[in-house]
C-alpha cells in the first residue's frame, strides 16, 4: 500500500504530514454534502466565480452513488488548542534532559494562531477543504475541490489527495486524472 507516496515531490509528502500534525482531521461520505458544498463556497469568494450549489452536489452524489466520493478536512479548535498544551507541556519537561526549544517554540506560535482564529471564527469546529472525486474501475476523477484561504497552511488539499490516492490504489483503480471541472461553466 501507498506505493504512490514513494513517487511524490518530498514537498508533498511533507504537507501531507503538516495537516495532520496541525490537528485537521478528515472525513468521507455523502452525509458531509453540506460541508464540501462550504469549502466550495469558500473557493467561491477566493476566486470570485460561481460554482455549483449544493443541491448540484447532492444529485451528484445520487447519480453516482457509490461511486462519488466526498471527502472534507476539518479543524476542531479545543481539541487543537489542548493537544498544543500538551505538546508544550511535555517539551518544556523534556527540555531538561534535550534541547526542544524550537518545538516549544513552534508550538507556541501555531497555539495562539489557533486562540486568535476561534475567538475570530466564534464556533469551535471549521471547514478546511473538500473534495469530490467519482470513479469507475479503470478511472478516478477530481472533479471539484475547495479549499478555506484562511488556513492555507493546514495544508489540507495535499492531504485529501493522498486519501484519494489510497482509494484508488485499494480499489485498483490503475489512473487518478486530476483535471476538475472548470470554474467557468
Amino acid at each position: 500500500p501507498q506505493d504512490y507516496m514513494k513517487r511524490i515531490d518530498k514537498k508533498v509528502r511533507q504537507s501531507i504530514a503538516t495537516s495532520e500534525k496541525k490537528g485537521a482531521q478528515f472525513y468521507e461520505g455523502h452525509q458531509y454534502i453540506h460541508e464540501f458544498a462550504q469549502a466550495m463556497k469558500y473557493t467561491e469568494q477566493r476566486k470570485g466565480v460561481a460554482l455549483r450549489n449544493e443541491e448540484y452536489f447532492k444529485r451528484m452524489a445520487d447519480v453516482y452513488g457509490e461511486q462519488c466520493i466526498i471527502m472534507v478536512a476539518k479543524l476542531n479548535f479545543p481539541r487543537q488548542i489542548a493537544y498544543l498544551n500538551e505538546t508544550i507541556q511535555k517539551a518544556q519537561h523534556d527540555l531538561e534532559a534535550t534541547p526542544f526549544q524550537k518545538t516549544i517554540d513552534n508550538a507556541f506560535n501555531e497555539l495562539s494562531k489557533l486562540k486568535e482564529e476561534y475567538g475570530k471564527e466564534g464556533k469551535d469546529e471549521i471547514i478546511l477543504s473538500g473534495k469530490l472525486a467519482i470513479f469507475n474501475k479503470n478511472r478516478m476523477e477530481f472533479v471539484y475541490a475547495g479549499n478555506n484561504a484562511e488556513y492555507l497552511r493546514m495544508r489540507t488539499i495535499y492531504a485529501l489527495y493522498g486519501k484519494y490516492f489510497d482509494i484508488a490504489e485499494e480499489k485498483n483503480i490503475p489512473y487518478v486524472s486530476m483535471g476538475g471541472i472548470e470554474g467557468t461553466l
